[in-house]
């Protein structure tokens, strides 16, 4: 049941969903990262249960704290593709 406590607010390459949860919680959120299972594997599973890659992952935050989070969310994407 914890996983109803979180939201999603971001879900795009890697790279930058890890750059938005640093934002985040360098503003005092709490945030997470989960892959995009829906998304193209980057690698494949390995032997002794290594975890796939995907190409997309989702950013989610804490649910009370989702609208504040979309918020700064748009305002760093705004900012970056100045």
């Amino acid at each position: 049941m914890k996983s109803s406590n979180w939201s999603p607010v971001y879900a795009g390459e890697p790279t930058l969903t890890a750059l938005l949860r640093s934002f985040l919680e360098g503003d005092g959120l709490e945030a997470k990262i989960v892959p995009d299972v829906s998304s193209l594997p980057l690698q494949s599973p390995g032997p002794h249960n290594v975890k796939s890659r995907y190409s997309r992952e989702v950013l989610l935050v804490k649910t009370d704290e989702a609208e504040r989070a979309a918020e700064l969310v748009e305002h760093f994407l705004t900012e970056e593709g100045d």
